[in-house]
């Protein structure tokens, strides 16, 4: 990913710059969830994302749009709580490529937690009526919601 927004993009955060020239390998940190009380820290990362975005505009149709949120959410955030020596406590730890449990439907609630549809796996009509069972069975009243706002707004 690194790569390709190197030979596309005309600015690049300084953070991410350093990253690369110290680290061969490619790391962040999936943003499925992600919160924290560093206000402070998450105002800059806010005004990182807004001027990576903001000063590459009109070349963002040149890459792949499934990246852009990996370079954006996960690439970014990592290089910056390095920068800023922040420590980052992961919510599952030992996460893969294949993203093993995160699509668990069957296992919900008793062996699986968490679900969250990554990547390619957000494509899979499976996992999206799935994901609208489990979301209607325990959360009816958001489920609903959601059904009457793509109605209003003719979605």
């Amino acid at each position: 990913h690194y790569e390709m927004m190197a030979q596309v993009f005309e600015y690049i955060p300084e953070c991410m710059l350093q990253d690369r020239a110290q680290n061969p390998v490619f790391n962040a940190y999936c943003a499925g969830l992600l919160g924290g009380q560093d206000y402070k820290f998450f105002k800059d990362y806010a005004r990182e994302v807004f001027e990576l975005i903001d000063r590459n505009a009109h070349l963002m149709e040149q890459l792949v749009p499934n990246h852009l949120n990996v370079i954006f959410d996960q690439y970014l955030f990592y290089c910056l709580t390095q920068q800023k020596d922040k420590a980052v406590h992961c919510f599952a730890e030992g996460v893969t490529l294949e993203f093993k449990g995160f699509t668990d439907f069957k296992d919900i609630p008793h062996r699986q937690k968490y679900i969250h549809p990554v990547d390619v796996f957000k494509k899979y009509k499976t996992n999206c009526e799935l994901l609208a069972y489990r979301l209607r069975l325990d959360y009816p009243a958001y489920y609903y919601r959601i059904l009457n706002l793509l109605a209003a707004f003719k979605i």
